[in-house]
């Protein structure tokens, strides 16, 4: 909107936007979206480019998992990345300070809002308060916009997933690991691990579980304590080590940024706004991790709404912009619960799903791999 000389105020809620919490980030259909606005700089230099994704069986055999290979000569050529979160967030945070038309407003966080015919109203924890032609909520999650848009305390509500994932960024992935490789691998009991490689030889990891008593995880919980070497105990405990050969004990005891969440996910709105305050991203439509797909989902909510505010009244452009993006973002939803039950789920029929997807990918035609890739990853405005 600033790149459409809209005044736009930016509120965080959180006070340290680079403090310690938070590990990697995968980008894809958000990074094409940030190079065509001219921000191909924000992740460049804190992300790696990922090449192969490849996916490891109980039995040590590896197989590939997205052939990324086929978004060559595609829009998405280029654009599958996972980037240092707290580096490429500082990267956003800096560019927005360098445009004129932009205000941040760091440490307030929205707790209520209004509106009258001519402006919409929000008042902050502080006790301050703004109004402006329109306000978007983007406070993930726990959005305090989706109790005055719906008004429906159990729709609004997020729901539990049933699984957990612990998250952390290995310092140094070693000589072995090749380049620019990503792996998921399955080491039973509901659990998988993925690694995505960052610059300078370090790696996100990732470790999914079940939430429950086994794992002293109560899937009501959104966080839980960490304290210094509890990877290294949940490895050891579980026989991780001994289940895989990817993760050594010596890139798990030196992980750092380490966070254990619960996964969350939201239930299917049948509105993203009212009047003249709108949701976009974790706001109205979270959704699991399994695709890797609730930050590009959120850049592209932003940049299409952007649009469609630019070019006609804010009410038609609330609506249009539901129009399009629900659909693609319900698909979205089902699927990542559905590709999580593929690689996760602990069962007679979770396993024969398992090996149905590694035989998929290995011995399914490229045009079709590659159309599932793009209708995932890419825009389909752009």
């Amino acid at each position: 909107m600033a790149q459409r000389k809209a005044i736009v105020n930016i509120y965080e809620q959180f006070k340290e936007l680079l403090g310690p919490v938070g590990a990697g980030i995968g980008l894809n259909g958000g990074a094409l979206c940030l190079s065509k606005l001219g921000y191909r700089h924000v992740w460049e230099d804190v992300a790696e480019q990922i090449h192969h994704v490849n996916q490891v069986s109980p039995s040590g055999n590896i197989s590939r998992m997205f052939p990324l290979d086929l978004l060559k000569n595609t829009p998405m050529e280029g654009h599958f990345i996972c980037a240092r979160r707290d580096l490429f967030i500082r990267n956003l945070f800096k560019a927005m300070e360098e445009n004129p038309d932009v205000n941040i407003h760091i440490g307030e966080k929205a707790v209520n809002f209004d509106q009258t015919k001519d402006e919409a109203l929000v008042s902050f924890e502080s006790g301050i308060k703004d109004s402006a032609e329109v306000i978007v909520c983007a406070d993930g999650i726990h959005s305090a916009g989706i109790d005055y848009i719906i008004r429906d305390e159990e729709l609004a509500a997020a729901k539990h997933t049933g699984h957990c994932v612990y998250y952390g960024i290995i310092p140094d992935i070693g000589r072995d690991m090749p380049d620019k490789t990503g792996y998921e691998i399955d080491v039973g009991g509901g659990c998988t691990i993925m690694t995505m490689p960052l610059p300078n030889r370090e790696a996100m990891i990732a470790v999914c579980h079940p939430g429950n008593d086994d794992w002293h995880s109560d899937c009501r919980k959104w966080s839980f304590k960490v304290h210094d070497g509890e990877l290294h105990e949940v490895f050891t405990e579980h026989d991780f080590y001994n289940r895989q050969s990817i993760i050594t004990p010596e890139m798990v005891m030196n992980t750092y940024r380490l966070l254990h969440l619960g996964v969350f996910e939201k239930q299917d709105l049948p509105k993203w706004h009212k009047g003249r305050i709108c949701m976009i991203g974790d706001a109205c439509h979270a959704m699991s991790p399994f695709l890797g797909q609730g930050a590009n989902q959120a850049i592209q909510d932003a940049y299409l709404l952007a649009e469609f505010l630019d070019e006609m009244p804010y009410e038609q452009a609330f609506q249009a912009f539901y129009d399009v993006r629900h659909p693609t973002v319900k698909r979205l939803v089902m699927a990542s619960d559905g590709f999580g039950y593929l690689r996760i789920v602990d069962s007679f029929f979770g396993n024969i799903a398992r090996n149905v997807m590694r035989a998929g990918t290995k011995y399914a035609p490229d045009k079709l791999l590659q159309l599932m890739l793009m209708k995932t990853m890419a825009p389909n405005f752009l």
